[in-house]
């Protein structure tokens, strides 16, 4: 749901028996009567920090028998604790799931988690270009670096830049090779490496880089290839495991970012790994052979 939604009115989304997963809006305030009842296939919900009015059978399940109404998502109702939504769950005798304030960002997919003060807008962007955009493009020149991406994290409430009171723990989409990502803050003009890992806590299923940070600014997600012949996954030395990554890239099981097919293709500079290649990288990883 789009964040500039702050109500939903009256049996908006009644009998929406294709709803699954559903996240509301992190501006919404007011849940209209019966507004997310009878829902058979709804699993799991979260109800947004902000809101402070929820009518009359807003989360009522369907009807199983004369008389008797079920809550079929009882498990997966996802509240920020202390909320008013919190407590209205509470109040209907569930039991709903504690969680931070997450808050996401729908153009960026980027999800933050902290101590958000009531009312209080989380907006991400990313950039592109721009004098941020060069400042960052000058730090990261580096025959090691590929690609990389700028991201502005703020907070507002009532339209201006709001501290967290809190750190925050950041989750920005991982792409297709997230095991070499690194993150960064940018401060005074320089990088200041995060310590970051990548998860898949959503129920999206997709993969995230989570980092921690006192507070929100400008961070830079970085890919990142420190080259060795034959060393596919980048751990520093060559291994089994290079091996067969090289041969699955070779037999068009696996596509390998441009680095790392770089640091196979050493015998017949093709731009992609071939059986030679192979070869080459496994007689090395049991000692048969070296590196020239």
């Amino acid at each position: 749901m789009y964040n500039n939604v702050t109500e939903i009115g009256d049996f908006a989304f009644a009998y929406c028996w294709s709803l699954k997963n559903l996240r509301l809006s992190d501006n919404l305030t007011l849940i209209g009567k019966e507004a997310l009842a009878h829902n058979l296939t709804l699993a799991s919900i979260y109800l947004p920090k902000n809101v402070i009015d929820i009518g009359e059978n807003a989360l009522l399940g369907a009807q199983s028998s004369p008389g008797y109404y079920e809550y079929y998502f009882v498990d997966g109702i996802y509240c920020v604790a202390g909320s008013y939504s919190h407590d209205y769950v509470l109040s209907l005798g569930l039991n709903p799931m504690a969680t931070a304030d997450l808050r996401f960002d729908l153009d960026t997919g980027v999800y933050a988690t902290s101590v958000f003060a009531l009312g209080t807008n989380f907006n991400a962007r990313s950039i592109t270009s721009g004098l941020t955009f060069d400042a960052v493009a000058d730090l990261v020149i580096n025959d090691n670096y590929y690609d990389f991406w700028v991201y502005e994290l703020g907070a507002k409430l009532n339209g201006t830049d709001y501290p967290l009171s809190d750190g925050a723990d950041i989750y920005i989409p991982a792409g297709s090779f997230p095991d070499l990502l690194k993150a960064y803050r940018l401060e005074n003009g320089q990088l200041v490496s995060l310590n970051a890992d990548i998860v898949s806590p959503f129920s999206d299923g997709k993969k995230y880089i989570r980092f921690s940070s006192d507070s929100l600014g400008t961070f830079v997600i970085a890919e990142y290839y420190n080259y060795l012949k034959g060393d596919i996954n980048a751990d520093g030395k060559v291994r089994i495991d290079d091996a067969r990554l090289a041969l699955r890239s070779a037999v068009g099981l696996q596509t390998l970012h441009p680095a790392q097919i770089s640091a196979a293709d050493f015998i017949n500079v093709s731009g992609k790994i071939e059986l030679p290649e192979v070869r080459k990288i496994l007689r090395v990883a049991v000692g048969l052979e070296k590196f020239d």
